[in-house]
């Protein structure tokens, strides 16, 4: 191969890459657009986090705090120590 048939070969791919990132870029714009849409009308449509995620964060508080009649404690057990340290 000579010289310019790798400029033209580099070109040639430099050229497909920036055409395909232009089109995923405008992909993902008209995603964006059309989820700002989606949520603007329905909190909870398009993979918003206005209404779905509440009960999940709420089930997870609710697991992290005692319960009033729980006598058991929850203990954090001790960090392990890694085997080299043993000897």
């Amino acid at each position: 191969m000579n010289d310019r048939t790798v400029a033209a070969l580099i070109d040639e791919v430099v050229a497909d890459h920036r055409r395909s990132t232009a089109r995923l870029r405008e992909r993902l714009r008209r995603d964006a657009a059309r989820d700002a849409d989606a949520r603007s009308d329905d909190p909870g449509a398009a993979g918003g986090h206005g209404t779905a995620i509440e009960p999940i964060m709420r089930s997870v508080r609710d697991r992290a705090t005692p319960v009033a009649g729980d006598d058991a404690r929850r203990e954090v057990p001790a960090p392990q120590r890694p085997a080299r340290w043993l000897s």
